[in-house]
C-alpha cells in the first residue's frame, strides 16, 4: 500500500467532487484555477473529475534501477494510464475530526483481474522481488495546454521486498 497526502489547498477540490452540487461547482471552478501552476491546475482538475476520467489520466511510470535482464527488458521505463491496463476503482472518505480520522481519496488497483499481459509482468517481477529495486512514479496525464508541462505527482522505492515478512493488514 502506498500513501501519498493530499495538500491542504487541494482539498477543497476533492470536497466540490463529492458534494451533492457537483455540476454547479464544477462550472464555477475555471477562475480560481487560473491562479494555479499547470501542475496544480491539472490536480485540481484531477480531483473533481469522476472515476472514468480518473482511470483514463493517472499514468504510471516504472523503471527497475537494479534487477535481472529479464524484468528490465519488460519493464521500460515508459509511462503507462495505469487504468487502461488495470481495472481500478476509488473511493473517497470525508472522515470525521472528531475523531482525529483524516478523509482521504483510495486509488485501488486490481491485479488479479488484470490483463493477460500484466499478469505476467507482475509475475515475473515477484518472482525476482527479492533482488530488485523498482522506482515508480505516478503522473497525470496533462490534456490541455494549460495542464502543461506534467509533473511528477509522488514516487516511491521498492528496494529488494520480501513479500513472505510483510505483516497482513486486519481485515476492514
Amino acid at each position: 500500500m502506498l500513501s501519498f497526502e493530499i495538500p491542504t489547498k487541494f482539498l477543497p477540490f476533492l470536497h466540490r467532487r463529492y458534494s451533492k452540487n457537483y455540476q454547479t461547482e464544477r462550472k464555477n471552478i475555471e477562475k480560481e484555477l487560473n491562479e494555479f501552476s499547470s501542475s496544480e491546475r491539472t490536480f485540481a482538475r484531477f480531483l473533481m473529475n469522476d472515476d472514468k476520467r480518473k482511470q483514463s489520466s493517472l499514468k504510471l511510470i516504472p523503471m527497475v534501477i537494479e534487477g535481472p535482464w529479464v524484468v528490465k527488458s519488460i519493464i521500460a521505463g515508459k509511462p503507462v494510464i495505469i487504468g487502461n491496463k488495470l481495472p481500478t476503482s476509488f473511493s473517497f472518505d470525508a472522515g470525521d475530526k472528531s475523531e482525529g480520522i483524516a478523509e482521504y481519496l483510495e486509488f485501488d488497483l486490481d491485479i488479479g483481474n488484470s490483463s493477460r499481459k500484466a499478469k505476467s509482468i507482475v509475475s515475473t517481477c515477484k518472482t525476482y522481488m527479492k533482488s530488485l529495486t523498482v522506482d515508480i512514479g505516478f503522473v497525470i496525464q496533462g490534456d490541455t495546454s494549460d495542464e502543461l508541462p506534467e509533473q511528477m505527482l509522488g514516487s516511491a522505492r521498492i528496494h529488494q521486498f520480501d513479500a513472505s515478512k510483510a505483516k497482513l493488514f486486519p481485515s476492514l
